[in-house]
């Protein structure tokens, strides 16, 4: 009989698609940061799918089958042998150069020569579909590096970008410093472009052995670049096949003081967003491009006290002659947010300006602060509370169209958490809307305030909103006590609808409210488990929660240092 030799056979578990799946989500990984208590340095030379890529050959022949993700990540490494290696198993993939991702490894290793190194290697650069280079700005970074000492800087970086083909490039967030000039890429397949001013600020950083400069990269208006409108038309012309365009800062000026002659043909553009000064050289260079980008425009801009809205920027807002407006009152001690906008839209375009919050398109900083913001559908303006009231506090708007007041706290979110400014600014503004319909309370601090400003028949609906997040003095009591004279100048049913979670400090206003006449009362509160909520029967829980609170406060002690300094950066830096 015949034997048959064994022959050992390899089987493989995992198809092939699920294979690149599990690299796909380990490429999504930060690098894994090694220490070398020799050295005492830290270096990023792998991760964990660069370390399965290597088990075996299974792994290998998955990881090299997904040439794009090798082309996505060449920047996670600080190192340019590693950025090599990378760009090889790329093999001619599109490569996606995120610069800011290798800026801040270098940042750690205190060594650019992989950045240094990318940058003088101008075909590699063609073969990018995606470069980013912001440098760090939207989150600055301090480094004893000053990056634009080397490849970074006008006399390389705008360079690699004047009269230049990028046949693969699609995305370009372009960084400008000092007097780069903008790209002007030939034959530019670019579908979207983001321009970024950046200026540096230096100081000093103590040390075992003294102290050392440092140096850090921030977005503002004041490095942003002056062109002429007609130039910066031209200029706007190479580049057609955009569908998203943001100027993060520009300067447009129009010396000529008539209008452009210019006219730029962006067919497939999707969103633009501008911030700068002088909005209304924006707003007529907006009305050069066609077709007509009003409807996907947003505008970031800082105006005058004295500046009102004219009839056809409201008219391109789509707010003209238009009733059932909503207001939006953002208000703190020293200024306010107002927000004008469709009833239909308000909950899609709840203002995050320049308060540390995160805005979907433009944000404010903390030099040259933005006080004005236009776009579809809203307008919203930052309004001094000291003293009397501006003298166009409603934007330009018939206050008869105005129908919905809402109120809302000003505050600001820092590292994650919430910081309230205590102080409620003046909401006289409220006086002059005698059409109001509705009236949303979300800021229980200046319930009563509200209440007693207001002055319309028309009431059919007042809100409460009680703040799980909220450790002052409850408002409610206040509101109670002014809700009766609004209901009582009003000539149909009022409604009043409170909301938000059930809190034991609300019980006896909650009871006062449901027993009084002359108006409907909704109770939407939600019970939740806290020392605020139920009275607790436990006493063990209710101590433990006690602690749990404690605890909260006291860590919160070092986080309102923290906001204090991002909120009054100037006594920092």
């Amino acid at each position: 009989m015949e034997q048959v030799a064994a022959v050992a056979t390899y089987e493989t578990t995992l198809p092939m698609d699920v294979q690149g799946e599990i690299i796909a989500l380990l490429a999504r990984q930060s690098p894994i940061s090694i220490i070398d208590k020799k050295q005492n340095q830290r270096s990023f030379m792998d991760a964990g799918w660069l370390k399965i890529s290597h088990v075996n050959r299974m792994w290998r022949e998955s990881a090299m089958s997904r040439r794009d993700l090798w082309g996505e990540n060449i920047c996670k490494y600080p190192r340019a042998e590693i950025i090599q290696e990378f760009i090889r198993r790329a093999s001619r993939a599109p490569l996606h150069i995120n610069i800011d991702d290798l800026l801040a490894g270098c940042y750690i290793i205190q060594d650019t020569a992989a950045i240094e190194w990318l940058l003088s290697n101008r075909a590699i650069l063609k073969r990018a579909h995606v470069i980013v280079s912001s440098l760090l700005s939207a989150e600055p970074r301090s480094s004893a590096i000053n990056c634009l000492r080397g490849g970074m800087g006008d006399e390389v970086w705008a360079d690699i970008f004047t009269h230049a083909n990028f046949p693969r490039l699609t995305t370009l967030i372009y960084h400008m410093t000092g007097t780069s000039s903008l790209p002007t890429l030939i034959n530019s397949r670019l579908t979207s472009l983001e321009i970024v001013p950046c200026q540096t600020t230096t100081g000093r950083e103590r040390t075992p052995i003294g102290s050392r400069m440092i140096f850090r990269h921030e977005r503002s208006w004041g490095a942003a670049p002056a062109f002429e409108m007609n130039d910066l038309l031209d200029w706007l012309e190479s580049y057609s096949r955009l569908e998203t365009l943001t100027f993060n800062a520009v300067t447009i000026t129009d010396s000529s003081h008539q209008d452009p002659t210019t006219r730029v043909h962006l067919p497939r553009l999707r969103q633009m967003n501008i911030r700068g000064p002088h909005f209304d050289n924006i707003f007529k260079f907006a009305s050069r491009i066609d077709p007509p980008p009003f409807h996907i425009l947003n505008i970031s801009s800082t105006l005058g006290t004295l500046f009102s809205p004219t009839p056809e920027m409201i008219e391109r807002a789509g707010l003209s002659d238009v009733s059932g407006l909503d207001i939006i009152v953002e208000t703190c001690d020293l200024f306010r947010w107002v927000t004008i906008c469709h009833h239909t839209t308000r909950d899609a375009i709840k203002p995050a300006f320049c308060d540390g919050q995160s805005s979907p398109c433009l944000t404010g900083e903390r030099k040259s602060r933005s006080s004005f913001y236009w776009r579809a559908a809203a307008l919203s303006a930052q309004q001094a509370v000291l003293g009397a009231d501006p003298h166009d506090a409603l934007l330009g708007l018939d206050a008869r169209n105005i129908r919905h007041l809402v109120v809302r706290e000003l505050g600001r979110t820092h590292n994650g958490h919430r910081t309230w400014l205590r102080k409620a600014g003046n909401v006289r503004l409220v006086q002059n809307l005698h059409s109001l319909e509705s009236i949303t309370i979300e800021d229980e601090r200046i319930a009563r305030t509200v209440l007693d400003a207001v002055d319309s028949r028309d009431i059919r609906e007042i809100r409460f909103t009680c703040r799980a997040d909220w450790d002052g003095k409850s408002g409610l009591g206040g509101f109670v006590e002014a809700v009766g004279r609004v209901i009582a100048q009003a000539t149909g049913r009022v409604t009043v609808v409170v909301s938000g979670p059930v809190r034991y400090v609300d019980s006896d206003c909650m009871k006062t409210l449901k027993r009084s006449q002359g108006y409907d009362v909704e109770d939407r509160r939600t019970i939740v488990q806290g020392i605020d909520s139920e009275e607790m029967t436990e006493k063990i829980e209710r101590e433990l929660q006690k602690a749990r609170r404690q605890l909260k406060e006291a860590k919160m002690n070092v986080r309102a240092l923290e906001a204090e300094e991002f909120r009054y950066p100037e006594l920092y830096y």
